[in-house]
């Protein structure tokens, strides 16, 4: 896993105090902030009807993307791109995503930004692979 900054480090904390969600790493491009939680701890910073991520969104004044832990490097990359469903075909060091042509646009992202965030995750509790749609 990548060392955390002291900011990296105290953004947990605030969040982890926020929601009661075991964090596992944190992710800020200065626009959006991806969050790695324990399994089964998506429901808590989510929060009923969405409440706790539009308060967390509100206060931090970004947007926020939850991504829930595996163990299992197919399924951690999954994780990345729910709620869209996809297939997750890993050869050496390359993970190829395939999704429905209605989706693709959405695995992909704004600019790439989606894939390109799959590819920091990835490396940062994983290792280094390239992330392709």
């Amino acid at each position: 896993m990548t060392k955390l900054t002291n900011e990296d480090i105290k953004m947990m904390m605030f969040i982890q105090d926020a929601t009661r969600a075991a964090i596992r790493d944190i992710y800020d491009d200065g626009k959006a902030l991806a969050i790695v939680v324990a399994e089964g701890e998506v429901g808590k910073v989510i929060g009923p009807g969405g409440k706790m991520i539009n308060n967390l969104k509100r206060k931090l004044k970004r947007d926020i993307v939850v991504v829930e832990w595996s163990e299992e490097l197919e399924r951690f990359i999954s994780n990345i791109f729910n709620p869209i469903k996809v297939n997750v075909v890993i050869e050496g060091d390359t993970a190829r995503i395939m999704a429905s042509a209605e989706d693709r646009k959405y695995v992909i992202g704004r600019g790439g930004n989606k894939i390109k965030l799959a590819n920091i995750l990835v490396e940062r509790n994983f290792r280094k692979m390239e992330i392709r749609a």
